[in-house]
């Protein structure tokens, strides 16, 4: 049941108190964690999802868990110089991916990773 407060998407995510650059920030933060869930989404939601099932869940709980996954890369990558793994390379976390060279690739074996911890 809806509240007699009023409400908007803004109040929602705490923007209407802050700057517009501020606010800048905080969606591009929003569109790379997509990003990163799109990819995750389009590579594991297959195999995660019958996993998924077996305990009782499903869709909705899927795409909770890309979701957490999404923002759990961002975290642990939002410093990390591309530039840089494109030169280099880093050393991949899954054993399916026998290098990791770019973004996406660092996207993908991260969700590996992660699908094989969830097992």
């Amino acid at each position: 049941m809806m509240s007699s407060t009023n409400f908007s998407l803004d109040s929602f995510f705490f923007l209407e108190k802050v700057t517009y650059k501020c606010k800048m920030d905080i969606i591009e933060k929003i569109k790379e964690v997509a990003f990163i869930a799109a990819i995750l989404g389009d590579h594991f939601v297959e195999s995660l999802y019958p996993i998924m099932q077996e305990r009782g869940t499903g869709y909705i709980s899927t795409a909770e868990e890309i979701a957490k996954w999404s923002i759990e890369f961002y975290k642990k990558h939002k410093d990390t110089d591309w530039e840089e793994v494109l030169e280099n390379g880093i050393k991949p976390l899954s054993e399916e991916m026998k290098s990791v060279i770019c973004y996406d690739d660092c996207i993908v074996d991260f969700g590996y990773w992660k699908l094989s911890k969830f097992r």
